[in-house]
């Protein structure tokens, strides 16, 4: 049987019931092939991402406080590891700018 690395998996959620929400979702999944990380806005996962190791994975919520997560989409475009937008908002318009 073939062993997959764990998966570094950074939420950045401002809303701790729904990091709850999402850990329990992920947790159904496999909880032994991933470590989540949570941070409450954008500027946290740039320090985390520079001070210990680049995440495998990116889950962003769509509206944090006064951000929008599109920006860090913007800022990332280089980037390797795919970035998964999370949001509650009905609006295809939110949909093609995060494409």
């Amino acid at each position: 049987m073939t062993s997959f690395p764990r998966l570094k998996i950074l939420l950045v959620e401002d809303d701790r019931a729904d990091f709850i929400l999402t850990r329990e979702l992920l947790r159904q999944i496999d909880a032994q092939s991933f470590d989540l990380h949570w941070v409450k806005s954008l500027s946290q996962p740039r320090e985390w991402a520079q001070a210990i190791d680049e995440p495998t994975l990116y889950l962003l919520d769509y509206r944090l406080d006064h951000e929008v997560s599109l920006d860090f989409l913007r800022e990332k475009q280089a980037h390797r590891a795919p970035i998964l937008m999370l949001t509650g908002q009905h609006e295809t318009e939110i949909d093609h700018e995060a494409l």
